[in-house]
């Protein structure tokens, strides 16, 4: 594999091309990795007043409630149009994390760990906001952080 990198002041727009003999995970990382989110920067939020973008770093938590999709960041909670399963696909694994049913996590935004309860570790966010990590994401979670 090589790796060349051509830099033009001239040039107007960033790209990158990728030259390969057949599709592999590591180019589907590098895509997200270019692409970000969809190619998107913002969630939409929707408030009273119309709608309000949201910098997917500024996401502390996304959950469930009341049949509706919401994500919580420091200015407030907004319900969002994505589901949870649309949300996990495009969002970056490195940062994000499901951590049950109803909830995934911005990993950067984990104050401390709690595992004093058996067989779920209590999370408390950078916001106050304290969650659990359900059994069945207990193993994807430890993975994601290392431990």
């Amino acid at each position: 594999m090589q790796f060349i990198l051509h830099l033009d002041p001239q040039e107007e727009d960033e790209r990158v091309e990728v030259y390969a003999r057949e599709e592999r995970p590591f180019l589907q990382e590098l895509e997200t990795l270019t692409l970000g989110h969809r190619g998107r920067r913002y969630l939409v939020g929707l408030t009273g007043q119309g709608h309000k973008l949201i910098p997917y770093s500024q996401a502390y938590l996304f959950f469930t409630r009341a049949k509706r999709v919401w994500v919580r960041t420091p200015q407030g909670e907004y319900p969002i149009r994505e589901r949870l399963f649309e949300l996990e696909e495009i969002l970056d694994s490195r940062h994000f994390v499901r951590i049950s049913n109803s909830e995934i996590v911005n990993i950067s935004q984990i104050d401390s760990l709690d595992f004093s309860r058996a067989g779920s570790i209590t999370l408390q966010l950078k916001d106050g906001h304290t969650t659990y990590v359900s059994r069945r994401a207990l193993a994807r979670f430890k993975k994601s952080l290392g431990i």
